[in-house]
């Protein structure tokens, strides 16, 4: 089974210090398990944005997850079978809410041709490490500020099983959630509430966002 690993070498080799980190649904379970291996020494702040952890797998141990076996075997049978029309369909859930897809056309096509360039292997192997990945552990690493921003009507990874367990898995973290978004809040007709929830400041201090 496919699991997370983040090498050392994920912070560039120019031995940087007070970086802010962050990134969103997998990439986000990278963000957790580089802290939870590496600690936060060369971190100054960090974001999850509508990311995976703490963990999504609905197990004995851990009965709120999102995804179950069935789910699971659905979404591997759809890649085995015809990786085209899983990545159609995929994205086409991806970037709506209630039915309703919230981007163009154009850009819901750009997504799932940049998706089917990708390694078949690869995109396989990524379900079991997108559902199957316990991030809990790390969670207990995070000393330091965190936001967490997650979209509102997100149906692939929700809500309540991601960003509210991840906020309050981490002290003192700041949740936002993005009323009425998909998955992607930002291209999902959302931007321009971006600034106000993630505002990118020299000095934090003087930012009146809630990362801080």
């Amino acid at each position: 089974m496919p699991k997370l690993h983040v090498s050392p070498t994920a912070q560039p080799a120019v031995d940087l210090h007070d970086d802010d980190v962050g990134h969103g649904t997998l990439g986000g379970g990278e963000v957790a398990r580089y802290v939870g291996s590496y600690g936060t020494a060369r971190l100054a702040r960090a974001v999850f944005a509508g990311a995976v952890p703490p963990y999504l797998y609905k197990a004995a141990d851990n009965p709120d997850g999102g995804l179950d076996d069935a789910t699971i075997a659905q979404f591997e049978a759809g890649v085995r079978t015809d990786r085209m029309a899983f990545l159609d369909t995929f994205t086409t859930q991806f970037f709506s809410v209630n039915g309703r897809l919230m981007v163009s056309e154009a850009q819901r096509v750009y997504a799932r041709d940049m998706a089917a360039f990708a390694s078949p292997k690869g995109t396989l192997d990524c379900i079991g490490a997108f559902a199957r990945t316990d991030f809990r552990a790390d969670l207990t690493q995070f000393k330091l500020p965190t936001l967490v921003i997650h979209a509102g009507a997100d149906a692939i990874v929700p809500l309540e099983v991601s960003g509210v367990r991840t906020h309050k898995a981490i002290p003192g973290s700041h949740l936002k959630v993005i009323d009425g978004a998909p998955p992607d809040g930002g291209a999902g007709g959302c931007r321009q509430r971006m600034p106000s929830t993630l505002c990118i400041c020299t000095d934090s201090r003087h930012c009146g966002c809630a990362w801080q």
